[in-house]
């Protein structure tokens, strides 16, 4: 296994060992908690004043413990509903992209090779990348989005080129050719994600 195809595992077995980020937040707040009490319980210049402080301090640092954590909490709530809508959003620009490209190849039995191919939808995908929120998914969505929207990108270009080259009858049949081939292999993988998507995902009632 190489290095990068060993980041994704690295990163999943530390977020395993080390639990959410709520369960980190918690664990920093009681530590620094159960050391303030006890600098204040064993330090001689401040043990003397436990007794008259204890009630103000448990309180205080109770009220902050659980100010922080529900704050963590609500702000985790958010991020997770931010993500499953921009999931379902590239969810639905894949099924797009199926009808699409089904459409495309049903119309190419009948018209002529020089039919060219609609760009595919990509824009929640990029979308998603500039807002910062790819970022924040799990390494094997983030994995199996970049491997499919790669495929996406190849169609394109070779699309692209197919219409800017200059090409005779036969030259124009073996690049289309070769679009449907890729076309028909990108439906197969679209329709996975979509069903790995729609597992993973809550839609709206």
């Amino acid at each position: 296994m190489d290095e990068e195809a060993a980041k994704p595992c690295i990163q999943d077995r530390l977020r395993a060992l080390l639990g959410s980020r709520e369960k980190q937040a918690i664990y920093k707040s009681v530590l620094l908690i159960m050391f303030i009490i006890l600098l204040f319980m064993y330090v001689p210049p401040l043990n003397q004043y436990w007794t008259d402080f204890y009630p103000a301090v448990m309180a205080t640092f109770l009220g902050i413990f659980l100010g922080f954590t529900l704050d963590r909490i609500l702000e985790r709530a958010q991020e997770k509903e931010t993500i499953n809508k921009v999931l379902i959003s590239i969810m639905k620009e894949l099924e797009r992209n199926v009808k699409d490209f089904t459409t495309y190849l049903e119309e190419r039995k009948s018209k002529p090779i020089t039919s060219y191919f609609t760009r595919a939808q990509n824009s929640a995908f990029d979308s998603a990348i500039g807002g910062g929120y790819f970022a924040l998914m799990d390494s094997e969505t983030q994995n199996k989005l970049s491997e499919l929207y790669g495929q996406i990108n190849l169609m394109t270009h070779v699309n692209e080129r197919t219409v800017l080259m200059r090409l005779n009858k036969e030259e124009l049949g073996k690049m289309y050719s070769l679009l449907n081939t890729l076309l028909t292999r990108s439906i197969e993988e679209h329709k996975k994600i979509i069903k790995y998507l729609r597992a993973r995902v809550r839609l709206e009632p």
